[in-house]
């Protein structure tokens, strides 16, 4: 399933980059001679980044044994910018993800439950809109340039799910290569997720860092916490070639 994501993002990336050009104005946006209001250094600008983040922080018991090397987020998501002064500007983002724990299969497992498995891993979407504040920190011309994001998130957990992958044997299924049981709609997730994010980007590329406020699970089920941090990396789309939404003269 990771892949699948992966492969429509390069693919996105490709499109993309097939119709950006080169942007010519680096220091000065008086000097352009088309009339604007939308562009990376204008009133307004709208953007499209990909990410993918990292797991950083530890579970809240020891007895969860995160693989760390597998657990990732992938982060898709429409920025708004509104800009208030050459340094600092507000925005809103509008953000879909897909959060994934995978345990270590090994003697001594307790999360979620004791048994062993080739792969296994709990994961949920959530769909949230986040309100930033933005500082710029060089002179540029119509370009993102090098800036500093702070910002709040919210939104609600559209999926859940709790897969395990084993190898099949005789007393199982010996018809098959591989088993997959998947658990969706899980009721101990809890619906709403919220945070803190940051962001530090140069132009087009940007590392992240989010700190999960809300619970994963649900307190009735007296389930340990696990990891609320993780660093990333993100990559604008759009870049310093903005979508005009200017009408024609």
């Amino acid at each position: 399933m990771n892949k699948k994501y992966i492969i429509i993002s390069f693919l996105f990336i490709i499109g993309f980059q097939a119709l950006s050009q080169k942007t010519l104005l680096e220091k000065y946006v008086s000097l352009d001679s088309v009339k604007t209001n939308w562009g990376p250094n204008r009133s307004h600008f709208l953007d499209f980044n990909v990410g993918v983040n990292f797991f950083v922080s530890k579970p809240e018991s020891d007895s969860v044994k995160i693989d760390y090397s597998n657990s990732r987020c992938f982060d898709m998501a429409l920025y708004y910018k509104k800009k208030i002064s050459d340094y600092y500007s507000i925005g809103m983002r509008l953000h879909y993800g897909f959060i994934n724990y995978y345990f270590k299969q090994n003697d001594g497992k307790q999360f979620p439950d004791t048994i062993i498995h080739k792969k296994e891993w709990l994961g949920s979407s959530p769909i949230s809109i986040s309100f930033y504040n933005r500082i710029n920190f060089n002179r540029r011309g119509d370009m993102l340039g090098t800036y500093l994001d702070l910002g709040i998130y919210g939104g609600s957990i559209i999926s859940s799910y709790h897969i395990t992958k084993d190898k099949p044997t005789a007393e199982t299924n010996n018809k098959a290569r591989k088993i997959i049981v998947e658990n969706r709609g899980l009721r101990y997730i809890e619906d709403y997720i919220y945070g803190i994010n940051l962001k530090l980007g140069f132009n087009k590329y940007a590392f992240t860092c989010t700190y999960r406020l809300s619970n994963m699970f649900k307190n009735s089920y007296n389930y340990p916490e696990l990891p609320r941090i993780s660093v990333g990396i993100e990559m604008s789309l759009i870049g310093n070639n903005p979508i005009n939404l200017n009408n024609s003269d």
